[in-house]
């Protein structure tokens, strides 16, 4: 119980930057299964007796309603790759997920409108690219090397486990609820609830001790890199800090010498 306490603030930051994996697997869980409702079929017009002679276009509505999703997924996890070195870590995550979370209310009261879902597919498929891009890039940062595979795993988990809990939580609208838009709405929106309050929690958490040295706020890397590590305050082993800082330092400075290298040694080569 003590060393819980004492890592607290790790255990919590841990935690709500896993939360990050939350909209990729709710969207393959939950989402998907949505879109199997009678209640938003009837609402986007996906029954099969209105197709039978245009199976094709019925079959494209669908796709696209899924797709457009992973579209805005691969689209996000470049942006998100620029971003993390430009902005930060957590101040990515915090945007990425806010993107998501506003993709997720678009697509909660598109109301039957497709062309509105579609963009609200592509839009909260943005964000939910991006945090699959941010989320394992901080969970790596912030781990003690010893446990960093798996911390970085949990993001995995707590990914698949929402993946699961979206099936449930529509078998249980569809069986429980009357086939009104009420129904997938709650379907596709509960999960806003969890992510809102991860949101909430990033406020109250730093950036990576890694990013913080790459911007020469040494001073601020140390300093959280302590908090994560419990040595502020009498608490932790400070030399141990202080070793892993050096080594942070050590990594950071070599790859930056290869990255030099990768930009001169071609010009040096035509010279």
């Amino acid at each position: 119980m003590a060393r819980l306490n004492a890592n607290a603030y790790y255990i919590m930051t841990t935690l709500v930057i896993t939360c990050g994996s939350i909209p990729k697997g709710y969207d393959e869980g939950g989402f998907s299964s949505a879109t199997g409702l009678s209640s938003f079929k009837a609402d986007y017009d996906l029954v099969p007796a209105h197709w039978k002679t245009n199976p094709s276009g019925l079959a494209d509505r669908k796709a696209n309603i899924s797709s457009f999703g992973v579209l805005g997924a691969a689209l996000g996890s470049l942006i998100a790759i620029v971003l993390c070195d430009r902005i930060g870590r957590l101040r990515s995550w915090q945007l990425a997920m806010a993107v998501w979370m506003a993709g997720n209310l678009l697509q909660t009261f598109a109301s039957g409108i497709l062309g509105l879902m579609l963009f609200a597919r592509l839009w909260g498929g943005l964000g939910a690219g991006g945090l699959t891009v941010v989320a394992p890039l901080y969970l790596s940062e912030i781990a003690p090397a010893r446990s960093r595979g798996m911390v970085v795993s949990l993001y995995m988990v707590v990914l698949l486990s929402f993946l699961t809990i979206g099936f449930f939580i529509s078998y249980g609208a569809e069986q429980h609820m009357a086939a009104t838009r009420m129904q997938y709405r709650l379907v596709i929106s509960i999960v806003l609830v969890p992510t809102g309050l991860a949101l909430l929690g990033s406020f109250f958490i730093a950036d990576t001790p890694r990013w913080l040295a790459s911007q020469d706020r040494t001073e601020e890397a140390i300093r959280v890199l302590s908090r994560l590590r419990h040595s502020s305050n009498g608490g932790g082993d400070s030399t141990a800090v202080a070793a892993e800082f050096e080594e942070l330092q050590q990594q950071m400075q070599h790859k930056g010498e290869a990255l030099k290298g990768l930009r001169t040694g071609p010009s040096s080569k035509r010279s």
